[in-house]
């Protein structure tokens, strides 16, 4: 028969409980004895007691009901301090026994725990990756924004050809797509981010929406995607330190008993 990976701890767990049983039963027995010798005393008075009757001149011999209840009541005794001797050395058999379980146990608790932690570090390792290349096309919009500024306030022959209205046109016409232009990574990550997930409901992918100090041409609401509902809040896992998105230097952890996050 091939043997499986959980046949150890099987086995081990088949031992703990023949040492539970053993030390059920022993404890039994430790409990008939002591009943039984708490009687002992109450025996042996009755035992005199009907010897006197009998032959009230009679001396207690070896053969006598009072002894033979005194030799009873010894061999209860050295029963119940073997049972109890056997009982210890059934506890400490069935404490290693669980010790052994939980620690195997907890070692699989544990791998299992590191598999979880390995494929968050795996998905973190994706996102840093995807962030990195966000960021080679960031940087080719930020040549884009560079030189869009360059023509339309430098280029060669547009202030002349404009003259006056050079600043109208450059703020009607040549204007940048996205305004205010998002200046840096960061910025411009944060009004996709706003945009696309609108976590405090602004509305800004509706069809009336207004800028309101963020894409006030909606070029840039018009090419986000819309992942409204769409993401998954952990940040209110029990217990857990959490930093606010809203205040980075603010750290902050749920109690014990607070619920999970939606």
């Amino acid at each position: 028969m091939t043997a499986t990976a959980n046949e150890p701890q099987t086995a081990r767990r088949s031992k703990a409980g023949i040492y539970a049983d053993q030390l059920y039963a022993l404890q039994a027995k430790e409990q008939e004895l002591q009943e039984l010798l708490a009687d002992a005393p109450a025996s042996e008075e009755r035992a005199r007691r009907e010897a006197l009757i009998s032959s009230p001149l009679t001396l207690p011999d070896a053969l006598s009901p009072v002894e033979k209840e005194r030799t009873r009541r010894r061999k209860l005794e050295a029963t119940l301090q073997q049972v109890r001797a056997n009982a210890a050395t059934f506890q400490s058999l069935l404490d290693e026994e669980r010790a052994a379980n939980r620690e195997e146990a907890l070692a699989g608790i544990n791998r299992h725990v590191a598999e979880l932690q390995d494929a968050i570090r795996d998905e973190l390792r994706s996102l840093c990756e995807q962030i990195a290349e966000a960021h080679e096309t960031y940087l080719a919009y930020a040549a884009g924004i560079i030189a869009l500024e360059q023509y339309r306030s430098y280029g060669d022959g547009v202030a002349v050809t404009l003259g006056t209205d050079h600043e109208r046109w450059k703020r009607e016409v040549a204007r940048f797509p996205v305004t205010p232009v998002p200046g840096t990574f960061q910025a411009l990550l944060d009004d996709i981010l706003e945009l696309s997930f609108d976590p405090q409901g602004f509305g800004w992918l509706d069809p009336e929406s207004k800028g309101r100090g963020r894409d006030e041409h909606g070029e840039l609401r018009r090419l986000v995607v819309d992942l409204r509902g769409k993401s998954r809040d952990v940040s209110s896992i029990a217990g857990v330190e959490m930093r606010n998105p809203r205040e980075p230097e603010r750290i902050w952890r749920h109690p014990p008993n607070a619920s999970w996050g939606g």
